[in-house]
């Protein structure tokens, strides 16, 4: 009896804890870019290790790697702009005020969440995050711009 009580009750509980993992995404993706549009010095965020809280380790290996070529940097001009905003421009007192995360996309292990950061057209960013489950916590695995053409 105590099994089949285990059960029902699991079943019963199980959209609370699907709610409490999407929010728990969602406020991943927004405590990430929180902390990395603040972070000073500007630009060198990748090269902290807090960032391990929140992103997959071989995804920073790979942007660090790619930063390296340009002193450490996102590179200017150039397809290796800042990988997590995919610009290369910023207005963050305008940005950390208007970071909207949407409700995750969930198959299996992975998650995808929309991101929009800004509040005027010329400097809004629109940006798809894929997420992946790592033990009990959600890592950001891939950054993609919506607005690129091709």
């Amino acid at each position: 009896m105590g099994k089949k009580f285990l059960a029902v009750l699991a079943l019963a509980l199980f959209p609370v804890l699907g709610m409490a993992g999407e929010f728990q995404i969602q406020r991943t993706v927004k405590a990430f870019y929180t902390w990395y549009i603040s972070y000073s010095p500007e630009g060198r965020a990748a090269h902290d290790d807090k960032i391990f809280d929140y992103v997959d380790a071989k995804t920073v290996k790979n942007v660090r790697a790619s930063y390296e070529m340009c002193d450490g940097e996102p590179c200017p001009c150039s397809i290796n702009h800042d990988y997590f905003l995919k610009a290369q421009d910023s207005d963050d007192a305008d940005w950390l005020k208007s970071i909207k995360v949407s409700k995750p996309l969930l198959s299996n292990r992975e998650a995808v969440v929309f991101v929009v950061i800004g509040t005027y057209d010329a400097m809004r960013l629109n940006l798809v995050v894929l997420l992946r489950k790592s033990g009990s916590n959600w890592k950001i695995v891939d950054v993609v711009d919506a607005k690129a053409d091709g």
